[in-house]
């Protein structure tokens, strides 16, 4: 397993993983409006962002 800084190809299945989990576990412990806010906080603008600040890791086999 190798755990290495993401890239700017990583945004659909970093993007797909989030909005999976957010939708998954978040409305357990969130309101709906909330939940919804954590979809759109999560936009492809805001991941990008968050790439190219060097902010995101993804695991790999």
């Amino acid at each position: 397993m190798n755990i290495r800084l993401a890239q700017k190809c990583d945004l659909k299945v970093i993007k797909e993983i989030t909005h999976t989990t957010i939708n998954e576990i978040y409305p357990h412990y969130y309101p709906n409006g909330a939940v919804t806010f954590f979809l759109n906080h999560h936009s492809d603008e805001n991941i990008k962002e968050d790439i190219s600040n060097n902010c995101v890791f993804i695991c790999c086999n």
